[in-house]
């Protein structure tokens, strides 16, 4: 500036910037793990902000991992640079396809005989594990050559016979696990115990050795054995 006097001021100067151009996001994804880098060649780059399913808007400080095997996320993202410029809202889809069947398991409870046959009511417990997948949806079983059933609690074997129990589970991404077979034997009658031997000579009385023929039967497991003893003495198969 001069003034009327004719003085002039010393030269001085001010830096105008101005930053229109809003800033750029490159996203990279690996599986379940995603990372985001955001560029802005003027006033730079202040934050970049991400949101998943459509959540709470959070900070990006580095590369994250989504927890879910089988899901699909859809990952929101932008970049807000010192100018205040802000991009478009960007989106990209993340997770891994669920490929992993689910495991079958049973358990037998019961009070156990020998031979894996149980001697009382027998239950069977079903349960099942994905993973780290998207879960269990459901469990089934089919006991002989019955229909398949949806498995609601514990199944109860209480009458005598040997059943083939089939059971199999699929998880929400509709991966299905290998039919799986167990055998459930439940024998509640005692075998019945028969003797063998001729009508005495006098009576109730023998006056010679005479053979005796121990037998059975049992219409559960099978007889495994036939003991005897002789006046109170020691069983003797």
């Amino acid at each position: 500036a001069t003034g009327l006097n004719g003085e002039v001021e010393v030269v001085r100067n001010a830096t105008l910037r101005i930053d229109r151009t809003a800033p750029s996001v490159e996203p990279s994804v690996n599986g379940r793990t995603f990372s985001l880098s955001a560029s802005d060649f003027t006033s730079g780059v202040r934050s970049i902000q991400y949101r998943v399913d459509g959540g709470s808007w959070l900070l990006y400080t580095g590369e994250v991992t989504l927890g879910t095997v089988g899901h699909q996320y859809l990952v929101e993202y932008y970049a807000l640079d010192n100018a205040g410029n802000a991009c478009l809202v960007g989106e990209m889809t993340v997770g891994e396809e669920d490929t992993q069947a689910p495991y079958t398991s049973i358990e037998l409870l019961g009070t156990l005989g020998t031979n894996s046959w149980f001697t009382g009511d027998a239950q069977a417990v079903l349960s099942a594990d994905d993973g780290n997948g998207v879960g269990v949806s459901s469990i089934s079983y089919q006991i002989d050559s019955g229909d398949w059933q949806v498995y609601g609690g514990p199944l109860l074997f209480n009458e005598t016979g040997t059943y083939v129990l089939n059971y199999r589970s699929e998880d929400a991404a509709g991966n299905v696990d290998i039919v799986r077979t167990a055998e459930v034997k439940v024998d509640k009658i005692a075998p019945t115990a028969m003797i063998d031997v001729r009508d005495p000579d006098f009576g109730v009385w023998y006056n010679h050795s005479i053979p005796v023929t121990f037998g059975g039967n049992d219409e559960g497991s099978g007889l495994f054995s036939v003991q005897y003893r002789l006046n109170g003495g020691s069983w003797s198969n």
